[in-house]
């Protein structure tokens, strides 16, 4: 099973869509930082609790070394310490990350490590039979309503793929 670390906006927009519980069905380990869980407000961190309480989500605690040297990275300007401690964590133990922050994204493609956003998600939450391709345009048209720094394109022939 391939190790996923997870970005805050990737919850958020499970939340918003009620996809969240199925992430946990997919053949991912699901991890993140305690950076990013705190980043989340009350609501959204009591959704993740059930998967915390059963094991499913493993939020990871950095040490003061670790910290120290998270804050020594050479990084981008503008990712907030929950985006540095994604690329940290993801670097130091090889992970996928999950996320839509183009910062992130950009900078853990060029560090060689495996990126996968929503619509990846999405598509394999539907590959995997767990929502129809009726819900999954469904679920992208909801969050182009939000989200406009989505790639159009993937999410239009998303939509015709399903539609």
């Amino acid at each position: 099973m391939k190790i996923a670390v997870t970005d805050a906006n990737i919850f958020i927009d499970l939340i918003k869509l009620d996809l969240i519980s199925y992430l946990f069905k997919l053949n991912l380990e699901i991890h993140t930082t305690r950076e990013v869980y705190d980043q989340l407000h009350a609501g959204q961190q009591e959704k993740l609790s059930a998967f915390l309480l059963s094991g499913d989500l493993l939020v990871y605690n950095f040490n003061v070394d670790e910290i120290a040297e998270i804050y020594r990275l050479e990084m981008p300007k503008g990712l907030e310490p929950a985006d540095r401690s994604v690329y940290y964590y993801a670097a130091k133990l090889k992970l996928t990350v999950l996320s839509g922050d183009n910062k992130l994204r950009k900078f853990c493609t060029s560090k060689r490590l495996e990126v996968k956003g929503i619509l990846w998600l999405i598509r394999s939450i539907v590959e995997s039979d767990l929502i129809t391709r009726e819900n999954g345009k469904s679920k992208i048209e909801h969050l182009i309503s939000y989200n406009d720094r989505l790639p159009m394109e993937e999410c239009t022939n998303m939509i015709k793929e399903w539609g």
